[in-house]
């Protein structure tokens, strides 16, 4: 294992992170900008699993997490995945070799569960919005 196999995994979802992070701070301190289009099928009327993430994460960088629940049960979850991502990043690169978690990332139930948690999140959606 060397520092250039962390380019496969950990440096993308750090990247990704850090982008998520940044665009919440930045948005929750001016406003979300109206230019960033509705998901596909938002526009037919049915709520995307994902509605809300954007609004959860800027009450999380805001402080208020009983918003961000509301907006979007997984946002918490979510963002916490987006901050962790460069930390794990990090320490990777200066160990020099993955971490144990980069394992368990790698494993078919986690993604199931995954899956299943936005399922749900996704039916709550449809009834409750």
């Amino acid at each position: 294992m060397t520092r250039r196999d962390l380019f496969r995994l950990e440096i993308p979802f750090a990247a990704i992170g850090i982008g998520l992070i940044a665009a919440a701070i930045a948005f929750a301190a001016t406003s979300i900008p109206t230019w960033i289009p509705d998901a596909p099928l938002v526009r037919i009327g049915v709520s995307s699993p994902v509605t809300g993430m954007t609004r959860s994460f800027v009450a999380l960088a805001s402080g208020d997490l009983g918003a961000a629940l509301r907006w979007h049960p997984l946002g918490p979850l979510v963002f916490a995945a987006a901050l962790a991502a460069p930390v794990v990043a990090a320490v990777s690169w200066v160990r020099g070799g993955r971490l144990a978690l980069t394992r368990v990332l790698r494993h078919r139930s986690l993604w199931i569960a995954v899956a299943v948690a936005f399922t749900l999140a996704w039916a709550r959606q449809l009834v409750v919005l």
